[in-house]
């Protein structure tokens, strides 16, 4: 399969992504070296059987939780209280004067 102009342009506007026409050439070139690698491992995949799964399969796992010392973790912290790590605030109260 071969990335044409027209496959990237039809991506970024899906993707609301502004592409520059000097962008066009580099990205045919990285998503045709992606597609040519996927199709290597699929290659591959097919010859020593490993089956396909489908693709809305979803792997579990047992979800289990096991007890964790934090205190290493926690003294790599720039700032913390108590057992909280401190981080800076990037939402504003909401004033009345906006309204």
């Amino acid at each position: 399969m071969k990335i044409t102009k027209d496959d990237i342009l039809k991506l970024a506007q899906i993707s609301m992504i502004d592409v520059s026409p000097d962008e066009i050439p580099i990205l045919i070139e990285r998503l045709d070296t992606l597609l040519n690698y996927v199709s290597c491992l699929k290659e591959l995949a097919q010859e020593v059987n490993i089956p396909e799964l489908p693709h809305n399969t979803n792997i579990l796992r047992e979800d289990n939780s096991r007890e964790q010392d934090y205190v290493p973790l926690m003294n790599l912290a720039p700032e913390k209280t108590d057992n909280y790590f401190v981080v800076p605030m990037i939402l504003k109260k909401p004033t009345t004067e906006n309204k």
